[in-house]
């Protein structure tokens, strides 16, 4: 027999069962220097050296228990909880360093990194118990504040992914009931995968792409076709955005628009998800109009009509049928804006549509189920007027203006300077089409509000303004005087 202890296999299985008593203790031991100031790279430097051994001692057991050395059942448990709580010693680490002043910040990139390095390839639980996604945003700001933008995009993405896998079933269900604006905004269960994309976005814009052939978005072919649709039309929805800010627009970022379009129209296919489908091709129909250099006419989807969507069934889509009114009411809407003279008869249907809409709902949440990105809807709504008045079409706009009063009521929010302009328009509206007593109520229902809430000195002017006409108009020069010293 060979002698246990001049057995090379023997001594090592040994020191590994020692190592192994001792895990705990040393990872005690290290998680109580951590606690100490580090306020310097110094004292930084030897932080790092004891954490990167005691990881190292760490990751050697669970290969040797991998193996078959060591064959106590809680190797594995433990080894992972130590790991978790080095990962968060090392980010106790790089807050006290942020703290101090002059240090260098790629000690605080070295020391976020290795944070996410222990916990990133591990169980789902583990990543949890970590705060992987928090690390990794995290990351994604430091670096692109250090203009890192290859690497703060890489760190975003990571981020992206973790939230859409770790809840895919979820985010699914979410996409086939809710709209967009309500499953990414605000503060729902998935707004921060929505801050994520928009932190992404915002990378593109600023920093660029190097190609042409480079994406500026995110996107991840793995993905079922709802859940990839929903990423790639919220980021679609971002560059609509960007667009219409007449901001200085980086050519280089037209080819992703373009294959954003083209992914997307694939990702949803008319028959599983019309309404998806529907409400994309608004989308592209939109930029189609106002950037025809960036999204031609030849992306638009073929075959796609009032009268043939009206024959689609729509409830296959079912959690997302409660809009499907709007959305053939605005596609109808759009495509007759984009004409010459738009047809009278289609554009009071449309407005009968969301008239309807509008007083049929209890509230503005209720409205909100109905419509969707209500924002995007009442800027469209504005415009029209705008233009109606433009062609001379000043008594068809009447209703539409009573539309946007009758849409800001239902808000009822605290500022209503929305309301108040709505009003103040309406006024003006029916002022120049003759009808005085009706500009006067209107005036009359502002001023108690200008009264009562909160309106922005810009809405009151308007009021002013519009009151101010109207006194003219109705040849009550007297008051018109004192009202127009009054306002000064």
């Amino acid at each position: 027999m060979v002698d246990a202890e001049s057995d090379p296999q023997c001594r090592q299985e040994d020191r590994l069962s020692m190592a192994w008593k001792c895990t705990k203790s040393i990872v005690e031991s290290v998680l109580t220097c951590c606690k100490r100031s580090t306020s310097s790279p110094e004292l930084w430097s030897e932080l790092d050296i004891v954490l990167q051994d005691c990881c190292y001692i760490l990751r050697r057991l669970a290969e040797e228990f991998e193996n078959g050395v060591l064959t106590d059942p809680h190797v594995g448990d433990v080894v992972s909880t130590c790991l978790v709580k080095l990962s968060n010693a090392y980010w106790n680490t790089y807050l006290q360093l942020r703290k101090a002043a002059a240090i260098d910040p790629e000690l605080l990139l070295v020391a976020m990194r290795r944070s996410i390095d222990l916990v990133s390839e591990g169980s789902e639980t583990q990543q949890e118990a970590g705060h992987l996604a928090m690390k990794l945003e995290r990351l994604g700001e430091a670096l692109d504040n250090v203009r890192k933008a290859n690497e703060s995009r890489k760190a975003f993405g990571q981020c992206i992914g973790y939230h859409i896998y770790s809840n895919d079933q979820a985010l699914a269900e979410g996409c086939a009931q809710h709209s967009l604006q309500a499953l990414f905004e605000g503060d729902g269960s998935f707004s921060t995968l929505g801050r994520l994309l928009k932190a992404l976005h915002r990378s593109y814009l600023a920093h660029g792409v190097k190609r042409a052939s480079e994406p500026a978005y995110y996107d991840d072919a793995y993905l079922q076709p709802d859940i990839r649709g929903a990423i790639l039309e919220w980021q679609l929805l971002l560059f609509a955005k960007t667009l219409s800010k007449n901001r200085q627009w980086d050519s280089n970022l037209t080819q992703s628009v373009r294959t954003l379009t083209v992914l997307l129209l694939g990702s949803y296919n008319l028959e599983r998800y019309p309404v998806r489908f529907l409400r994309v091709a608004i989308l592209v129909l939109q930029l189609s109009q106002d950037h025809p250099q960036i999204v031609s006419h030849d992306l638009l989807p073929s075959g796609i009509s009032p009268e043939n969507i009206a024959t689609v069934d729509l409830s296959k889509d079912e959690g997302l049928s409660k809009v499907k009114e709007h959305l053939i009411a605005l596609y109808s809407f759009k495509l007759a804006m984009q004409q010459a003279s738009p047809p009278t008869e289609i554009l009071q249907k449309c407005f009968a549509t969301w008239e309807f809409l509008a007083k049929s709902a209890s509230s503005w949440t209720a409205l909100a189920e109905r419509i969707g990105d209500i924002d995007a809807w009442v800027y469209d709504i504005q415009a029209c007027v705008d233009c109606l008045n433009a062609k001379g079409e000043e008594y068809l706009a009447l209703p539409v203006l009573h539309l946007l009063v009758t849409i800001f009521e239902l808000q009822n929010k605290k500022d209503a300077s929305d309301l108040v302009c709505s009003l103040a328009a309406l006024a003006l509206q029916f002022l120049r089409l003759g009808y005085t007593g009706k500009a006067g109520l209107s005036l009359a229902k502002a001023e108690i509000l200008i009264t009562r809430q909160t309106v922005l000195t810009e809405s009151k002017l308007k009021w002013h303004t519009a009151y101010a006409e109207y006194l003219f108009r109705i040849g009550n020069i007297d008051k018109w005087y004192v009202f127009h010293i009054a306002s000064y």
